[in-house]
This record gives C-alpha cells, sequence and structure tokens, in this order.
C-alpha cells in the first residue's frame, strides 16, 4: 500500500567514549518471527490478558497496530524481544541503525538513547534477617527480567539442612521453612498501599500424586483465571511503602492477617511489618519484593536495588543480587 516501509535490519550498538562495545542485529528473519508471535498473541488473547507484562499501549500507542511482518504500513509497528545486550563497563547510549526499503529506495535511519545506570541514595537493607537462598531476580533466564513491572523483583525462599526449602513433602503451608517468617520495611516511609484480603493458598503447593508437569499446568490453569478475573490478585497481600519521590518498595504474597501496617502510616527503617506467606498465585510460601518507580504494583517500572545490610555467600557482596545467590544479613553497629 502507499506508504509502506520495509524493514530490512534493525542494528543496536552499545557506546562508550565513541567506542561500540557490542552489537546486536535483529535480522529480517528475527524481526518477521517476533511480528508473528506478538500478532499470535494478540489474536489469542494472550496480548491483552498479560497488558501489565507486555504493556503495548505504552510502547506504541493506542491508535498503532501490529504488523504481521517487516512490511509497516501507516501506524504500524513491529515489538520483538527476549534478546538482550551484557557489558562489562557503564555505557554512555544505545546507538540504533535501522536499514529499510520504500518505493524501491534503501536508506538508513540513525537514532540513540543515552544509557544511565540507576543508583538509589537510599541506603536499603534486606527485608528479612538470617540466611536466604535467592529463588529468582533479574537474570536473563528469570521469569522477572522480561515482564517491565518485575524485572528487577527478587524471590526469597529459605533452605533447611537438606538444601531444600521445605521439610517432609512440602505438600502443607507449615513444611516450607520461610512460611510466617517477618519480613521489615527496607528503610523509612510511608504506607500508600496494604491489601489483606486474600487467605493462604494451600492448593498450590505441589501435590505428592501429581508430576512435575501436571502441577506446573495446574499452576498455569489457576494463574491464568486470576488474570481473567483481577491481575492485582496476582500478588495477594502486599503493602506498598513510599521511599522519597519516586521510589516503592513492595512486598508480596504475604500472610493472610499477618500484615502490622495501615495506609497512611509512617515506618521506620527495619520496622516489622508482616509475615511471609502464600496468597494470591504463589506456588510456594516466599516473599516477592521489588522497588519501583510508583505505586501502582502492575504499571510502575521496576527498578534495580542494592542492600546495605547483605553478605553474599556465592559472589561479591557489593553487586545486584542474581538468581541463585546465598545470602545473609549481616550484623550493623552504631557509632
Amino acid at each position: 500500500g502507499s506508504g509502506d516501509v520495509e524493514i530490512h535490519e534493525v542494528i543496536i550498538e552499545a557506546v562508550k567514549e565513541g567506542n561500540i562495545l557490542q552489537t546486536l542485529v535483529f535480522s529480517r528473519e528475527v524481526l518477521d518471527l517476533g511480528a508473528k508471535r506478538m500478532l499470535e498473541y494478540q489474536t489469542s488473547g494472550i496480548l491483552k490478558l498479560y497488558d501489565f507484562y507486555f504493556q503495548t499501549e505504552k510502547l506504541i500507542g493506542q491508535n498503532t497496530e501490529l504488523a504481521a511482518s517487516c512490511r509497516l504500513s501507516p501506524n504500524t509497528a513491529i515489538i520483538t524481544g527476549r534478546r538482550y545486550l551484557a557489558v562489562q563497563s557503564q555505557i554512555d547510549s544505545f546507538r540504533i541503525r535501522v536499514s529499510a526499503e520504500s518505493f524501491g529506495n534503501r536508506f538508513t535511519v540513525e537514532s540513540s538513547i543515552d544509557a544511565t545506570l540507576y543508583e538509589s541514595i537510599i541506603d536499603y537493607h534486606l527485608p528479612v534477617k538470617g540466611n536466604w537462598y535467592v529463588a529468582a531476580a533479574a537474570n536473563p533466564h528469570s521469569h522477572h527480567r522480561w515482564a517491565t513491572n518485575e524485572e528487577f523483583a527478587l524471590d526469597l525462599i529459605q533452605l533447611g539442612e537438606n538444601g531444600i526449602f521445605y521439610r517432609n513433602k512440602g505438600s502443607a503451608l507449615s513444611d516450607h521453612y520461610c512460611f510466617g517468617k517477618e519480613i521489615f520495611a527496607v528503610a523509612e516511609g510511608k504506607v500508600v498501599r496494604v491489601i489483606d484480603d486474600f487467605d493462604d493458598n494451600e492448593m498450590l503447593l505441589q501435590r505428592d500424586d501429581e508430576t512435575d508437569d501436571e502441577f506446573e499446568q495446574r499452576a498455569a490453569d489457576y494463574q491464568t483465571e486470576i488474570l481473567k478475573n483481577n491481575p492485582y490478585q496476582a500478588a495477594g497481600n502486599y503493602i506498598v511503602i513510599r521511599h522519597g519521590e519516586s521510589e516503592y518498595s513492595f512486598y508480596a504474597h504475604l500472610k493472610n492477617r499477618s500484615i502490622r501496617v495501615s495506609e497512611g502510616d509512617d515506618v521506620k527503617a527495619k520496622q516489622l511489618i508482616a509475615q511471609i506467606g502464600n496468597s494470591g498465585n504463589s506456588t510456594g510460601p516466599h516473599l516477592h519484593f521489588q522497588l519501583s518507580e510508583g505505586p501502582d504494583l502492575l504499571y510502575s517500572r521496576a527498578l534495580p536495588i542494592k542492600f546495605c545490610n547483605v553478605e553474599n555467600l556465592v559472589g561479591r557482596s557489593d553487586r545486584h543480587l542474581q538468581s541463585g545467590d546465598l545470602i545473609i544479613t549481616v550484623e550493623e553497629h552504631s557509632d
């Protein structure tokens, strides 16, 4: 049609002081595959169901449609993802070059985006005490990393002497070592949201008589029903605390009737606020914790966070936590 543009290639370069540190190439084949996949998600309803995950409206606006391939008509767009750049030092910018064709003419469009390293000026404390295992963080393979609203979130659990996170068969909430463990405010702030409407869900624990595949399918079906009804229910019982102007801490899947703060309360750093539970779509007791730029659990962008009182037993203690880390809170001494 009139005004159609054929995309041949998209190149993204990580640039530092004029030098290219890494290059990511989206070939025509990769772009076509991404376009096809996202259109299938839209047609099947997955895109709408997981709107908070993909946030396509934020990316392309309300009046733009998804294209089926690299051939873009007016007011259409391609979305593709799950590819990343990994560099060892802070970069200055991302340079983006798009090679395209229209009316038989080849051309290249170039743009750049400044790259910034986000570091909070607030001293944050780990919201739990003792020894913990980071079951999920912001690693590329994590289920958190590819969702804008939770890409830097942490799932924290405790391991027993048996090396796993539950005693007996794990089919009861009380079998799980971290169930009922105390949760503390990561810094001083004001409580802006409290939800305590949900029971702890024992039915989402794996049963003795089901395989891993059967359990995963049952959990997925349950989660789909939650998202169809109200996606905010996936968090179960939760607390949101504002710290400064644009940093909010989230504590999710909390134990029913364990929350000790109310909306509007001022809290101190390390103040006891709740206990770990298994509410919402949680398939086992754990603390889902994250820092975000706004109070909305689903539509605020997640922020990276470091803690001032953590010793990492398997890596550097001054870096961001990663999936698989074993950590312990360190005692803090006042002068």
